[in-house]
């Protein structure tokens, strides 16, 4: 029994770690449990509550010096950061109207940016052969949109040779379609021959977890069984976009992670960029007719799209960039729930939960994308993860265990 829950206890570390003391570590647990066999009463009963307490404790304080070792990067220039921030900084400016010239101005930077992606990614790549990191942001951005427009025009197309029922003529379908075929092309392309780690597949056994619950919540929220199956069948049609939109955007940045690593974050970030320019998404609820709804979506737009990619370009460590990822975004999608609800008097009881929800299923793709852009980064550049290793393998207890 001690053997069967430490085999499952040894998933929670990391895999250099498993695969260096995984056996002497299950030994040990045979041997614990073996010398409290021999001592009867409640000792098995302790131990077996001891394994399972010091081996999550002990799993954790490894991931934590995982993420901790080898975790020293130069940050991006000034320069770069610069280029990285300004499509966040003219979705800002493009909210702000103080002055008659701000327009003229704002025309100028954008045409102006726009000719630094056409002219210097394509120069940047003759010389170095790599895409820019200043780049990334504005591709995930444009990833979507070619995509989201693409999938309208297949739509279309598919409408007007009769292939599509009435109730498919939707501009979502192709989208749909396209974003499916694209994720798992990108996906077994890139990922071939790769081995993923335990973590990455928890990310995503959390997204499917997720929507299912979402999927639940809403069957019986429906009101009458009449309208159960036209109720789920455009529930998920209009739900799954949300879902695919962060897998896409993950497929993606895999192209950028073996010369970028986690920079590749930014494909993601500049993907989901998109939403700033909704209102819809930034409100959560309806927020437009809110006096302090202007003040609101500049703060949300430039902490998602100008402080983390500035953070995220100028971190040091390991850490840093995780904590300039997750703080910005943790903020940017817990506004969006929690701002409605204090400021819309007519919601003051009703929990959006489907809101809430698709926030966590956001989040989760970031999730799945930083677990699953580190693995690859890992294995890309030969990094190896020392964690724990200075020390003799203690695994679960030491000594006296009652």
């Amino acid at each position: 029994m001690a053997e069967r829950i430490y085999c499952i206890l040894l998933w929670l570390y990391p895999a250099e770690h498993r695969q260096a003391y995984g056996g002497l570590m299950l030994q040990h647990a045979r041997d614990l449990e073996r010398d409290a066999f021999q001592r009867r009463g409640w000792q098995l009963l302790f131990l077996y509550f001891r394994l399972i307490k010091d081996g999550v404790l002990n799993a954790g304080r490894e991931q934590w010096e995982v993420i901790m070792a080898n975790n020293r990067f130069s940050p991006a220039s000034w320069f770069t950061v610069l280029l990285a921030a300004i499509p966040g900084l003219l979705l800002v400016f493009s909210r702000v109207k103080i002055i008659q010239l701000a327009p003229i101005l704002q025309s100028l930077v954008a045409y102006g940016y726009l000719a630094i992606l056409i002219v210097g990614v394509p120069l940047f790549w003759y010389r170095q052969r790599r895409f820019p990191a200043w780049a990334l942001l504005p591709a995930g951005l444009v990833i979507w949109e070619v995509v989201y427009l693409a999938g309208n025009l297949l739509t279309e197309l598919l409408s007007d040779l009769g292939w599509l029922p009435p109730l498919w003529q939707d501009g979502m379908l192709g989208f749909a379609m396209l974003e499916i075929f694209l994720t798992v092309v990108l996906a077994v392309f890139l990922l071939r021959g790769q081995r993923l780690t335990t973590s990455v597949w928890l990310a995503m056994g959390a997204i499917f977890l997720v929507n299912l619950l979402e999927t639940i919540l809403y069957y019986f929220a429906l009101p009458a069984p009449s309208w159960i199956v036209p109720g789920i069948f455009n529930y998920l049609s209009n739900a799954s976009i949300g879902l695919l939109d962060g897998l896409l955007l993950v497929a993606a940045g895999l192209l950028a992670v073996r010369q970028h690593g986690l920079m590749a974050m930014l494909v993601v970030i500049g993907g989901f960029g998109y939403m700033c320019m909704d209102s819809d998404f930034i409100s959560g609820f309806r927020l437009n007719q809110w006096a302090g709804y202007p003040i609101y979506s500049i703060g949300m737009t430039a902490l998602y799209l100008v402080v983390t990619p500035i953070a995220l370009l100028r971190a040091r460590t390991r850490l840093g960039r995780l904590l300039a990822v997750f703080i910005p975004v943790g903020i940017y999608l817990s506004a969006r729930i929690v701002v409605p609800l204090l400021v819309i008097p007519y919601y003051p009881h009703q929990v959006p939960w489907g809101d809430i929800l698709f926030s966590v299923n956001v989040m989760l793709n970031f999730v799945l994308a930083w677990v699953l852009y580190s693995n690859i980064e890992k294995a890309a550049h030969g990094e190896e993860i020392v964690g724990a290793v200075s020390n003799p393998p203690q695994p679960v207890l030491s000594g006296n265990y009652q």
